[in-house]
C-alpha cells in the first residue's frame, strides 16, 4: 500500500573528501523541528535527508512525487541547488520548492517572480520551516509567515513581515 501523504524531501549537499562528507547537520535540524510539531509528522511524509551531489539525470529517481523540496545552500552548493531547482520544477512543476541557509541573497525577488523558488528562508529556519508546512497543511497563506520572501495575494514577491 502506498502512502498518500504529501512528501517533504530536504537537500543539503555537503563537502566531501574522499569517502568523508560532512553530516547534513541544518537539514537534519529542520526535519527533526518539524517533525516534533504537533500534526506535521501524521501529515507529511518526511523522506531521507539528500546530502550528496548527484547526477541531475537522477532527479525523477530520487525524487518520488515532491510536495514540498527545502534547498539548504552554501557557497559550495548554490549553483548545484539551484539547477536542481530548474529540474524539480520541470518535472514536478506544483512541487514547493523552499530555498534557505547562509547563501540565499538578502533581497530574493527576483528567484521567487522568476517562478523557479516558492520561498525563500531568510535567517534561522527550524521555527520558519515548520510554519510553512503548517501553512501548506492548513491552506493558509504564506507571505504573512515572518523571515520569508514569497508572493503577496496580489501575485508579487514580497518579504515577509
Amino acid at each position: 500500500m502506498t502512502d498518500a501523504r504529501p512528501r517533504v524531501y530536504l537537500v543539503q549537499v555537503c563537502n566531501a573528501f574522499g569517502d568523508a562528507v560532512y553530516v547534513p547537520l541544518a537539514a537534519g535540524m529542520l526535519r527533526a523541528y518539524a517533525m516534533e510539531r504537533p500534526g506535521l509528522a501524521e501529515h507529511f511524509v518526511f523522506e531521507t535527508i539528500i546530502h550528496r551531489r548527484f547526477d541531475l539525470a537522477e532527479t525523477s529517481e530520487r525524487f518520488q512525487a515532491p510536495a514540498v523540496v527545502g534547498l539548504s545552500t552554501y557557497v559550495w552548493s548554490w549553483e548545484f541547488s539551484l539547477a536542481l531547482a530548474r529540474e524539480l520544477r520541470r518535472l514536478h512543476p506544483s512541487v514547493v520548492l523552499v530555498l534557505g541557509g547562509p547563501q540565499v541573497p538578502e533581497d530574493g525577488r527576483s528567484h521567487v517572480e522568476s517562478g523557479l523558488i516558492d520561498i525563500i528562508v531568510h535567517g534561522e529556519g527550524e521555527v520558519t520551516f515548520a510554519e510553512i508546512l503548517e501553512a501548506l497543511r492548513d491552506g493558509a497563506p504564506l507571505h504573512g509567515i515572518a523571515g520569508v520572501t514569497t508572493r503577496d495575494e496580489n501575485g508579487r514577491a514580497t518579504r515577509g513581515p
